[in-house]
């Protein structure tokens, strides 16, 4: 029997609303009643995060910012992780290079040098406060739990190189969309941060299901017993998938809760 179900919000959760569909609420709240852990698995802040804990009940954990954030739902934090302020400076100098737009995570929003300038198609346009920051060369934090980089599609494998040339170890890039490029702390991701959301709870992640669409998810697909693609994943993520939804998004996770 499954312990505890981990979902990802935008494009998986969430529909193109940015709504909880009622079937997916409905299932996730039986879970709670009978006693199966839920917990959301976002690159979101943790402010935003919380807002839609809160609508499926009291018992919902938090994983934010693809893990830099691990939060139980009775208030402990197993994890707060950040990107330091010299990885941000380079960071900003690479997006300055490639002609990116690039912006920070913190407890509350997002930092962002224009918001009129922010990125316009990502999961942080609905419900995230913004933060204008004027210019990032002047005013860089001195932390930040996760860095974005919106990309074009086409230009996301060979940024994704460069990146990884320029930095290596130092960072854990994923993506979160086709052109959405998220930046962590080294060795965080969202598996990593499943298996201690799980420990802290007394069983394993060999013990969860995990659902999710893109490869920020991919991690902790790999890190959970069970690992569901929703219908409109990316080919990548329901190539590792051990099982793939006739149904995209919300409704996906509602019919992955009834299966397993």
């Amino acid at each position: 029997m499954l312990r505890l179900i981990a979902t990802d919000l935008d494009n998986t959760l969430l529909n193109q609303e940015k709504e909880i569909a009622p079937a997916a609420l409905a299932a996730l709240r039986q879970c709670l009643q009978r006693g199966i852990h839920v917990t959301l698995a976002t690159g979101r802040v943790p402010a935003v995060a919380a807002q839609y804990a809160a609508q499926i009940g009291p018992g919902c954990h938090l994983i934010c910012c693809n893990g830099s954030v691990v939060r139980r739902a009775d208030g402990t934090l197993l994890r707060c992780a950040y990107l330091e302020r010299p990885i941000l400076e380079a960071l900003y100098g690479f997006a300055r290079k490639e002609g990116l737009f690039f912006q920070l995570y913190e407890d509350e929003g997002v930092l962002v040098e224009d918001q009129s300038a922010s990125c316009r198609q990502g999961p942080d346009r609905t419900g995230t406060k913004f933060r204008e920051i004027g210019s990032f060369a002047e005013r860089m934090p001195e932390r930040s739990y996760k860095a974005l980089l919106e990309v074009p599609a086409e230009r996301m494998a060979e940024t994704m190189a460069r990146l990884r040339a320029q930095f290596g170890n130092e960072i854990e890039p994923s993506c979160s969309d086709d052109f959405l490029l998220d930046i962590g702390p080294a060795g965080v991701d969202k598996g990593n941060a499943l298996e201690l959301l799980c420990g802290s709870l007394g069983f394993s992640a060999s013990e969860a299901m995990a659902c999710g669409d893109h490869g920020n998810d991919s991690a902790m697909l790999r890190a959970a017993g069970v690992g569901v693609a929703v219908a409109n994943a990316a080919p990548a993520l329901k190539a590792q998938a051990d099982y793939v939804c006739s149904r995209a998004s919300s409704e996906g996770v509602a019919e992955a809760v009834e299966r397993f």
